[in-house]
């Protein structure tokens, strides 16, 4: 029988697992799995603000997921790659994609059908004081 157990604080485990749950990991991951791309090219196709973009390479870089080389002297241009652990990393993100296409019911329509819940007042049994029969004179 499977025992599920935490995963260890600062695992690549986890540190996979928190890059791919940011919002620009997977198109970043997605550019740059044909080849690299320039910082402005990605700025471009992504449509992500600067700060945005230059923090998530960032990330992807310290991470060890993606590589940054500048171009030979005089051209100031840098360019980003994946890494292995990167390829890697984009075939995770696949294969959760597989797996969520295969279940029945997607957590969106679990979501839906848990947040029709009774307001707060109805769960209390309180009643409105229009619907309370008391009257202030």
């Amino acid at each position: 029988m499977f025992t599920p157990r935490p995963i260890p604080s600062g695992s690549l485990a986890q540190v996979a697992l928190a890059r791919l749950s940011e919002k620009w990991t997977a198109p970043l991951l997605t550019a740059l799995s044909t080849r690299p791309r320039h910082y402005g090219l990605l700025r471009r196709e992504l449509g992500v603000s600067a700060k945005v973009l230059a923090t998530t390479l960032r990330g992807l870089e310290r991470d060890g997921f993606v590589s940054r080389s500048e171009a030979p002297a005089g051209a100031l241009q840098v360019s980003y790659a994946l890494t292995e652990l990167g390829r890697a990393l984009l075939a995770l993100r696949s294969d959760v994609e597989a797996w969520a296409e295969r279940l029945p019911t997607t957590a969106g329509a679990q979501r839906a059908t848990g947040d029709q819940v009774a307001p707060a007042s109805a769960m209390r049994g309180s009643t409105s004081p229009a619907n309370s029969g008391s009257s202030s004179a």
